[in-house]
């Protein structure tokens, strides 16, 4: 691009985000997942133990994490070996991410899939106890869990608040962990039935070979421990088709949401990494300020229906970047515009002379562009 192009401009038209933010993104998704690994990794521990940065090169990337205040930030420990031995696996506990038939949440309708779960939870023996668990989050970024236990001769509800920023798949997971915990101090019987929402948790449960994080590496030893005595299976079920014991679970959890928080749990790098990208995504929807730009979110002009042409039309427009623009000693200097005595064409000289100005631009911008094409079409326009 030219140097006179306004590239904030030209970049939040086009729905880019700006190199340094991007960088900032990516770094910080590189040492979050490296300091995650501790000791179990050699440069992580080389980095956490490093204190002496005298030396350290400007604008490397460790530098710049520096400089973003992000390398002291509590991360929690993401384990790189097995929790224990893969030949002897989990072999009374059973993983079913779905309902006997292909199901779609999203095609098929409520009442078949209500249909298809009421089938399973009436398999179930009467004397199993059933565990129903949900995760919630709201716009304010709280979290909570939710716990509903199901036993032959009582219920227990259970509501957890989780800390901030913490995803709803990890809720999930801190559900199941807790009901699993709890059940331990429990008389349980033979057939334990965690009835779960979220099938991404049960199948990345079932993948357990490759689980490193805390929360699900807990879950696995608690498996271990209790499928000794008892046969375990976890269930998918959808949400919010009107069972009792989801709906239960759903409630407890969004109720979760505002209790008092009375321990912080750390996040993992991925939580981290979201909060840092909600954060730069925040700083990039943010309009340039230029007194004659007025578009309020990125990539304006893209979501014109029309083709290539007129899009890039009412950008430059939009922009102050016409053709016609050049930059001597400093200054902007448009070409003349032979239609009125020699009136130098810019963006907002061409408006005021079909009796529009720059808000048509944005509320009308095939109008603005049909006028140019055929009225004001001449040397220093945006049209092509």
């Amino acid at each position: 691009m030219r140097h006179s192009c306004p590239t904030d401009l030209v970049l939040f038209e086009a729905d880019i985000m700006p190199l340094d933010l991007r960088r900032k993104l990516l770094l910080s998704k590189y040492f979050c997942k490296l300091y995650s690994y501790g000791d179990y990794n050699r440069t992580s521990a080389y980095l956490i133990t490093w204190t002496n940065r005298h030396r350290l090169k400007r604008d490397s990337p460790f530098s710049r994490m520096q400089a973003m205040d992000r390398l002291d930030q509590d991360i929690e420990e993401h384990f790189l070996k097995n929790v224990f031995n893969p030949q002897e696996g989990l072999p009374r506990v059973h993983f079913k991410p779905e309902m006997g038939a292909h199901t779609s949440k999203n095609q098929d309708p409520p009442e078949y899939l209500r249909q298809l779960a009421l089938e399973i939870i009436n398999k179930i023996p009467a004397t199993a106890m059933q565990i129903y668990t949900d995760g919630s989050k709201d716009e304010q970024n709280s979290c909570g869990s939710g716990i509903f236990i199901k036993a032959p001769n009582c219920s227990h509800n259970i509501k957890i608040r989780n800390s901030d920023f913490c995803s709803v798949f990890r809720s999930e997971l801190i559900a199941i962990d807790e009901a699993l915990r709890i059940i331990k101090t429990m008389t349980s019987p033979d057939e334990i039935w965690i009835l779960c929402d979220s099938r991404s948790a049960i199948q990345h449960l079932s993948d357990w070979t490759n689980v490193g994080d805390k929360t699900s590496v807990s879950i696995l030893k608690n498996l271990k421990e209790l499928s000794q005595q008892h046969e375990i299976y976890f269930q998918w079920i959808p949400s919010h088709i009107g069972l009792f014991g989801n709906d239960t679970a759903d409630l407890l959890a969004r109720e979760g949401v505002t209790e008092d928080l009375m321990s912080r749990r750390t996040l993992t790098f991925s939580e981290i990494f979201s909060k840092t990208k909600s954060l730069i995504q925040e700083l990039w929807k943010t309009p340039p300020t230029h007194p004659w730009y007025y578009r309020q979110a990125p990539g304006g002009a893209l979501s014109i229906k029309a083709d290539r042409v007129v899009q890039t039309t009412i950008s430059r427009l939009a922009s102050g970047h016409i053709r016609g623009l050049s930059f001597h000693l400093g200054q902007k200097i448009y070409e003349n515009y032979t239609k009125c005595n020699l009136v130098q064409a810019t963006p907002d000289h061409l408006l005021f002379c079909a009796g529009l100005d720059r808000e048509d631009i944005y509320s009308s911008p095939l109008l603005v562009y049909d006028f140019l094409r055929t009225w004001a079409h001449g040397p220093g326009l945006a049209c092509g």
